[in-house]
């Protein structure tokens, strides 16, 4: 099931723009992004580009973690 939460009307964001092709954003070290995780979109910054496979891992703050994803699950802050 997925994960559902009441949320002040002030706290939605619209919907981030459609890419040309999807998952094809490309990101550089220190980009704040929204990455898809755990059945929701949490905030991180770049971290590292693992150039060759369109891979990144992003940096959490809180709880301090680095996880590795594909650009079809990141989107710009």
């Amino acid at each position: 099931m997925p994960l559902t939460k009441s949320v002040e009307l002030s706290f939605i964001r619209t919907l981030p723009p459609e890419l040309n092709i999807p998952g094809d954003e490309c990101f550089e070290v220190s980009d704040v992004v929204d990455a898809f995780h755990l059945d929701g979109w949490w905030t991180g910054s770049i971290s590292q580009v693992i150039e060759n496979l369109k891979r990144y891992i992003v940096s959490f703050p809180d709880p301090p973690e680095k996880i590795e994803f594909s650009s079809s699950n990141l989107r710009p802050h």
